[in-house]
């Protein structure tokens, strides 16, 4: 002991600076193994995290869908959908208003017509000029042929009518040509019927 001098006890047998490395490595082995994860302990708390939460579900929803009361609840939610989707269908159609008869407007009667005891002659029916009152016809006539396809000469000229309200039948005066006036015409669906039976038929409204 002498010769080592003082600095070793008679229980230290390692060399100098050896025991305390030694000891402080064990020390921060042993922190290591403390800080460390321990992958199959997390493992098993995710899966049971996932167990409780599935278990939740299905004590929360299972009894709804798959026991007599949850069904009779559903039921009773689609019957009151129904009766309200009903409800609203049937107010849309209520408030739907009904068609307006032929004749309520005289912009019914409007429109360009083709006379078969005239080819080609214009027949048109629109307000006069003012843009008010009762409808007129805008009219044209061949002069030395009453085809208008066969000849240049034409004349022109307007026929008043006498429009009723919610009358399918309106009266023309073609005196401004000579002819008769207080002619009834009547809408036949597709077109003004006149008494000696000729038709004025609707081509473009």
């Amino acid at each position: 002991f002498k010769q080592f001098g003082s600095s070793l006890s008679p229980l230290d047998h390692s060399p100098p600076g050896v025991g305390s490395a030694t000891m402080a490595g064990s020390a921060g082995q042993a922190a290591r193994r403390l800080k460390a994860p321990r992958l199959p302990s997390l493992v098993a708390a995710a899966a049971a995290a996932c167990g409780a939460v599935w278990c939740l579900g299905a004590c929360v929803f299972v009894p709804l869908a798959s026991t007599p009361a949850g069904e009779e609840v559903a039921s009773g939610r689609r019957n009151a959908l129904l009766l309200a989707a009903a409800g609203a269908a049937a107010g849309a159609g209520s408030a739907v208003a009904p068609a307006a008869a032929f004749g309520d407007d005289p912009a019914n009667w409007f429109g360009y017509y083709s006379d078969p005891q005239h080819p080609g002659c214009l027949r048109r029916i629109e307000y006069d000029q003012g843009g008010y009152g009762d409808p007129v016809v805008i009219a044209q006539d061949g002069i030395d042929d009453p085809n208008c396809l066969k000849t240049r000469k034409k004349m022109f000229y307007q026929v008043k009518c006498k429009f009723k309200p919610g009358s399918d039948t309106m009266t023309f005066d073609f005196s401004a040509k000579g002819g008769p006036k207080e002619v009834p015409g009547k809408w036949d669906g597709s077109g003004i019927v006149f008494p000696d039976g000729n038709k004025w038929k609707l081509t473009i409204r």
